[in-house]
């Protein structure tokens, strides 16, 4: 995963965040994303879980990472760094629960 600076963030923050906007926060939601632990695990040095949670899914309902990513990309584009041919989703690995696997019920 690639670790963005304060600076390379700095010039996403065109995006209007609000006043209470902190590093900490983003490092936060960063965090949850890469571990996959749950919002209540959050270490005590990102800030109280429940801010950093209402912040990222009120982003979410903004589209404001959708933006986020749509910038990052244009950067690395425009800078020759993203190959359209080899970047994609692969959903190969993608699983589904063992109660979706189409068997009938009371068999």
């Amino acid at each position: 995963m690639t670790k963005y600076t304060e600076p390379d963030l700095a010039k996403l923050c065109f995006l209007c965040l609000s006043q209470h906007f902190s590093w900490l926060t983003i490092n936060g939601m960063l965090w949850i994303l890469r571990t996959g632990a749950p919002w209540r695990d959050l270490p005590g040095r990102y800030g109280a879980w429940e801010t950093v949670a209402g912040r990222f899914y009120r982003w979410c309902k903004n589209g404001l990472w959708q933006k986020i990513l749509q910038s990052l990309q244009q950067q690395a584009d425009a800078l020759g760094q993203l190959d359209w041919e080899v970047h994609y989703v692969d959903g190969s690995v993608i699983r589904a629960h063992q109660h979706a696997a189409g068997a009938k019920r009371g068999s």
